[in-house]
């Protein structure tokens, strides 16, 4: 009895046959041929437009070439089943790997089983037809789709939060609307949407308003509505791009978009349907969220071009939230920077409390005590040496580690570069496009590989240099304290980030307590926050020091 396998594929096309139907098929015909089955491989829900990004027909591909597989032919349905090429060369070049394998191809369905040119050619012609009906497929459910969208119809998808489906007939009669999950019966019916659930679209307005008064973003809106347990349209709690996405959808002013680059990969015109259905947001209000969002640059802010060096550091253990930069004006018109606490700004969980960012009248900045604290380590030979004990280890480490990873990479470039090689003499053949991507895939990871090789190449050929690179990098921490004084906002706060983890505001205890990466285990020193006078409290530190300012 012949030992065969079985492949089986079903997309997303209702039109098409299920799985279980072409399982009872094939076994129906094997049991006819006398053929035992003694393996399946299955790609279920997958365009078979594409081989490289099935699972199931690339694991057929690669078990016969490992020699390990128990079959000599594998049974399909037919060629569409096998795979629907928009080039049938790449269908034949799969098929070719598989008889170099020494595993047969059978079709149930199909004529080109039959040997000789005749069989050759009934395959081709069918592998043609495949790629055919894909391509006719997919341009016919574009246009469809183009000109469902040119009318203000549904296109498919669930509707944004506040709308519903509604099934209109031939006539433009409305017949009901679609719960979730639920399609239109009739061919010639249409879905539009409708205005849906009042108390959703009460949120939606209300979401509007609070972000075009100017007094809450979007992060506070998220906690606003998470207060009041409101659910989101997923059902679970709101998060920030769920707002924006409500914010900037033109559907809540009437408005249906199909297509364009910006949209679809396959549709290259852009379809716009104003008045498409109706709208559920007025047009003053959603133009005047539009334009306060294009005034506070959403997206475009860089912590980088911030002039707070310690932003996103600061957190108050007591609400949880980070403190954020503020500056304001004095009755003299002198500007006054500070940090205040979010927890309390925005959401009022908190007590107020703010930090001078700058020292002023006898009082140190926040920003300024880390800087010093920053440069009493780089000055103390104790931390320079837990430095360059610690960053010897780790070359030493590196230089044990290529001894064993370099000639496991080595061996991974030469078997890469077989399979370069491979798919080269292939796609002179076949000129392939999906062969042509995966061509350009290996030779990137061919090109990292290279780099990563590089690197333990430098450590096998000079062992020696790990103490040389030791002392200069050693060297280069003197120059990190003139970095943080003299240079740009952006390059303070990445030098101060090497060193500072976190600043944890305890405000029973009147202290900031700044965490800083002092190896080999995090220090911790506490900055006094003024103010908070009553609340200062002196502790023995792990220096075995007790300190009226600071704390180690």
């Amino acid at each position: 009895m012949e030992k065969v396998a079985l492949y089986l594929r079903g997309s997303t096309d209702l039109q098409e046959m299920s799985i279980p139907d072409q399982r009872k098929i094939l076994k129906k015909y094997c049991q006819g041929k006398g053929y035992k089955v003694v393996d399946e491989f299955l790609d279920e829900g997958i365009s078979g437009t594409t081989f490289e990004k099935r699972p199931g027909v690339m694991g057929l591909i690669h078990q016969a070439q490992s020699g390990l597989h128990k079959f000599a032919k594998v049974v399909i349905l037919n060629e569409s089943r096998f795979g629907r090429a928009a080039n049938a060369k790449e269908s034949f070049h799969h098929e070719f790997l598989l008889e170099k394998a020494g595993v047969l191809i059978e079709y149930a369905q199909s004529e080109s089983n039959m040997p000789g040119p005749a069989g050759l050619l009934t395959r081709a012609i069918k592998y043609e037809q495949a790629g055919e009906f894909s391509k006719q497929l997919s341009r016919d459910t574009i246009r469809g789709q183009k000109t469902a969208a040119e009318m203000g119809n549904s296109t498919g998808g669930y509707p944004p939060f506040g709308f519903a489906r509604m099934v209109y007939d031939e006539t433009g009669k409305a017949l009901h609307i679609l719960n979730q999950g639920q399609r239109k019966a009739v061919k010639n019916h249409s879905v539009k949407w409708v205005p849906g659930d009042p108390r959703h679209i009460r949120i939606v307005n209300r979401i509007f308003s609070l972000y075009s008064e100017g007094q809450k973003g979007q992060k506070a809106i998220c906690h606003t509505l998470n207060s009041e347990n409101i659910l989101s349209p997923k059902g679970g709690p709101w998060g920030i791009d769920t707002i924006h996405s409500i914010l900037v959808n033109r559907a809540y002013i009437g408005e249906r978009r199909y297509g364009g680059s910006k949209w679809s990969k396959k549709v290259s015109e852009k379809v716009v349907c104003r008045d498409a259905h109706p709208s559920i947001v007025p047009k003053v209000l959603f133009e005047k969220v539009q334009a306060v969002m294009k005034s506070r640059h959403f997206g475009k802010c860089n912590g980088m071009r911030t002039e707070y060096l310690l932003s996103g550091k600061i957190l108050c253990l007591d609400c949880g939230y980070k403190f954020q930069g503020r500056k304001t004006k004095n009755n003299e018109g002198r500007l006054y920077y500070y940090y205040v606490d979010s927890g309390y700004q925005n959401y009022r969980a908190c007590t107020p409390l703010s930090i001078p960012k700058y020292s002023k009248d006898g009082i140190t900045g926040i920003e300024d005590f880390v800087i010093d604290q920053i440069g009493k380590m780089l000055d103390s030979d104790k931390y320079v040496d837990r430095f360059k004990g610690y960053l010897k280890d780790i070359l030493i480490g590196l230089e044990r580690e290529s001894n064993t990873a370099y000639p496991m990479l080595q061996k991974k470039l030469k078997d890469l570069d077989r399979e370069i090689t491979s798919i080269q003499d292939v796609l002179i053949e076949t000129k392939s496009k999906s062969l042509g991507e995966r061509l350009l895939k290996k030779e990137a990871e061919r090109e990292e590989l290279c780099k990563e090789l590089g690197n333990y190449e430098g450590i096998k050929k000079e062992p020696s240099k790990v103490l040389l690179l030791v002392n200069e990098y050693a060297e280069v921490l003197k120059n990190v304290g003139e970095v943080i004084r003299k240079r740009s906002p952006g390059e303070q706060k990445t030098a101060i980030g090497f060193f500072l983890d976190r600043v944890e505001v305890r405000k029973k205890e009147g202290v900031a307590r700044c965490y800083f990466y002092d190896l080999p285990r995090p220090g911790g020193i506490d900055y006094l926050v003024p103010g908070l006078e009553k609340n200062r409290v002196c502790q023995d530190g792990a220096e075995g020091r007790n300190r009226t300012g600071t704390v180690f």
